[in-house]
């Protein structure tokens, strides 16, 4: 998905990529639940990637800075009441 690469919002992105969450989580959920943690945990790591070098901070601050998007807004990613970022 490159998601790294694209400038913009948060909710731009979540807008944009949550039909495709939607529909990973339902074909993985399926077959194999590890598989599944496994792509939500690699997609909050892009998600992570994504706010470092668009907000041009550290890590830490780009995991609270999602942490602080989640408690404001749960709903923005569908994987997000799977797994917290």
């Amino acid at each position: 998905m490159k998601l790294h690469k694209h400038r913009g919002k948060l909710e731009e992105i979540a807008q944009r990529i949550n039909p495709i969450i939607r529909g990973i989580i339902n074909y993985y959920s399926r077959f194999s639940k590890g598989h599944l943690r496994y792509v939500l945990d690699h997609l909050n790591k892009r998600l992570l990637k994504w706010v470092k070098w668009e907000k041009g901070c550290f890590k830490m601050a780009s995991v609270r800075y999602l942490q602080t998007r989640f408690r404001e807004n749960p709903q923005l990613f569908v994987h997000w009441s799977l797994m917290h970022p």
